[in-house]
């Protein structure tokens, strides 16, 4: 029997391939990570946001002119961020939306 030293080339590829597909994977649980971290983020925003229009209704200045300046900061603040405000005396629905597509790409 032949008595060898060390590790052969094929050995050491093969490592570095499992390695590599083992890195991978690490990258793409970070990409997940970070997305859904992201998304957290703009929902806590949108919660704000939406607590801000609330009490904005609830002082009772011009709803007209609080929604257009509310609309700003919400597209300043969230992708593609909208808001609305149904008043049904006494009921106030007040909705936000946001994502990665205008409302007008979704309808296309």
């Amino acid at each position: 029997m032949k008595n060898t030293q060390g590790t052969s080339l094929i050995e050491v590829l093969v490592s570095l391939f499992l390695i590599s597909i083992f890195l991978l994977g690490l990258d793409a649980v970070q990409i997940k990570s970070l997305d859904a971290n992201l998304t957290a983020y703009y929902a806590a925003v949108a919660e704000q946001q939406l607590i801000n229009m609330s009490e904005r209704v609830k002082i009772g200045k011009n709803t007209y002119e609080q929604l257009i300046i509310w609309n700003k900061e919400n597209a300043d603040l969230l992708p593609y961020g909208k808001g609305s405000v149904i008043d049904n005396c006494p009921v106030r629905i007040i909705n936000i939306v946001w994502g990665k597509k205008s409302i007008a790409q979704c309808v296309e």
